[in-house]
């Protein structure tokens, strides 16, 4: 179709200048190209987007910290939930150090206990305890057994863990939360201090945790699980549930149970070793690129 020129009655003088620059500058394939690219785009299927259009956002999660956690068959109390459980709460799983080895407060024959069940002599046990006492002096670790820097975290961990089923795992959670949680820190006997920094770590579920004076609850400290008939459970006791479904269930239990701020939480994954694997069938533990390529579990999108 060939161009007509505007009228000048219809059309100012500047206007029509600038029609004219842009009809000179572009060429007639143009208009081709650009519908061709259109109808490829309506061919292909989600999550494929026109060029133009914003891509998809994403939920970014802060970094509370790093627990050494140890994988725990479930409590008793708790069965029906899974086999075994892991969790940063010191009501229902286990941290390591234990916090009494920077703090103090040992009954009679726990601490020799405690390095039998780690299985160190008595000059590994020496350094171990040296250690978390420097990392807690700079504080670099934190009176609920929380590491600030994952690399603190992972040296100990392959220096005296290894014969424990243990992990290294984050937790994080949204900057709305992440606020909140500053705020209830600054009250209590902890450092108040986080890390940060964005959780870009596999998933390994998410939890529903309040502070309290000197480490985290669990909701099911108070079986709070059972205000919530469409929680699901993963193999280690965390829940399976989108993360925008688990702040759902947060403020359904806002209130009840302790008398903490109940926020939702990630837990991600930095590392297991081969005990742990053992008791769980590790290697099954995916990266959260690979979820979000699927309807994720831990909801990573935002929804």
């Amino acid at each position: 179709m060939r161009w007509k020129m505007p009228s000048i009655k219809t059309a100012h003088l500047k206007n029509f200048k600038e029609l004219l620059e842009d009809k000179m500058m572009r060429k007639p394939t143009d208009d081709i190209a650009n519908w061709r690219l259109q109808q490829e785009n309506i061919s292909k299927p989600f999550p494929y987007v026109f060029p133009q259009m914003p891509s998809i956002q994403r939920r970014t999660f802060k970094v509370i910290g790093y627990y050494i956690c140890e994988i725990n068959d479930t409590p008793g109390w708790l069965q029906g939930i899974s086999r075994q459980i892991l969790s940063v709460s010191g009501c229902i799983g286990e941290q390591h150090p234990r916090w009494e080895c920077f703090m103090g407060g040992w009954l009679k024959g726990e601490a020799q206990e405690y390095q039998e069940k780690l299985r160190l002599d008595g000059e590994q046990y020496r350094e171990f305890s040296e250690t978390a006492n420097c990392l807690f002096d700079a504080q670099r670790l934190d009176v609920d057994c929380r590491f600030l820097e994952l690399s603190d975290a992972r040296d100990f961990y392959e220096k005296f863990c290894q014969a424990l089923p243990c992990c290294v795992v984050s937790i994080s959670t949204t900057m709305e939360y992440y606020k909140i949680l500053l705020d209830e820190l600054k009250g209590s006997n902890s450092y108040a201090l986080m890390n940060g920094e964005n959780d870009n770590s596999p998933c390994l579920g998410n939890d529903i945790l309040g502070w309290d004076i000197g480490g985290f609850h669990s909701f099911l400290c108070n079986s709070l699980q059972k205000e919530l008939p469409d929680v699901r459970f993963n193999a280690v006791g965390l829940l399976g549930n989108a993360f925008s479904e688990v702040e759902g269930f947060t403020r359904q239990i806002q209130g009840k149970g302790e008398p903490v701020e109940w926020i939702p939480c990630r837990i991600g994954m930095h590392g297991q070793n081969a005990e742990f694997d053992r008791l769980t069938g590790g290697g099954k533990w995916e990266k959260q690129g690979q979820r979000e390529k699927q309807d994720s579990p831990h909801g990573q999108s935002v929804s």
